[in-house]
């Protein structure tokens, strides 16, 4: 379990680390924990699919697309001070009004770039 989510969090592409550990890693990310109030706010588009019944729910939605999709289960909380001395590019970019916070960025595009959330 810990294995799937470091690989996502560290910005290996789900579509390199699939063929590494192969149905075996399904299995590991089945034994995450999805955050479902937190998953369905991130992502309206599930949400809207999980309303239509095209999806069943957003723990299922992780599980068979969601983690391939390079979506996180949970919120990782983001150590501001941290974040911000260590990417000052992202400091730059809140000053700059492009984004509202080290948390949204993280979340958005941070994990995806392979950016730590604290030390």
């Amino acid at each position: 379990v810990f294995l799937a989510l470091l690989l996502l969090t560290v910005g290996i592409p789900s579509a390199f680390a699939a063929p590494l550990f192969g149905g075996g890693l399904v299995q590991l990310i089945a034994g995450i924990e999805v955050d479902e109030d937190w998953y369905l706010k991130q992502y309206e588009d599930i949400a809207k699919a999980i309303r239509e019944g095209s999806v069943k729910s957003a723990r299922q939605h992780f599980i068979d697309d969601g983690y391939f999709e390079g979506r996180l289960p949970f919120q990782i909380k983001v150590d501001e001070r941290w974040y911000l001395a260590n990417y000052p590019d992202i400091a730059d970019s809140i000053r700059r009004g492009d984004v509202p916070n080290g948390q949204t960025h993280y979340e958005q595009n941070g994990y995806k770039e392979g950016r730590r959330p604290f030390a």
